[in-house]
């Protein structure tokens, strides 16, 4: 019997490097959902200047969600503050060469 292969194993160190020289100035990022979020794409290629709050406006625009449901973003079950840039999300979070957030929904009303 063959085991399936996570989409996340092809992402290694050396992948993340090569990424960095061609775009010193970008992060590379991946993004794991839960609660039956889909994303159009799960890696991304962040700009340094960007904030969390910044890339969650992209997140959103690349989700199923509707405007009743809100989401959040995690690293190593941490909220993250979306004032922080993604430059010291990399700095702090940084351990196989990309930075692994993940992102949960929770509904609101409004």
């Amino acid at each position: 019997m063959t085991s399936k292969k996570s989409v996340y194993k092809e992402f290694t160190k050396e992948h993340a490097e090569a990424m960095k020289i061609k775009n010193p100035d970008r992060i590379p990022v991946i993004v794991k959902t839960c609660d039956g979020i889909n994303l159009k794409k799960n890696k991304y290629l962040v700009p340094l200047d960007l904030t969390i709050g910044q890339f969650q406006y992209v997140l959103r625009k690349n989700t199923n969600l509707n405007s009743s449901e809100a989401f959040f973003l995690f690293i190593n079950s941490k909220l993250i503050q979306s004032s922080m840039m993604m430059q010291n999300v990399y700095e702090l979070y940084n351990k196989d060469g990309f930075v692994h957030i993940h992102l949960a929904k929770e509904n609101v009303f409004g």
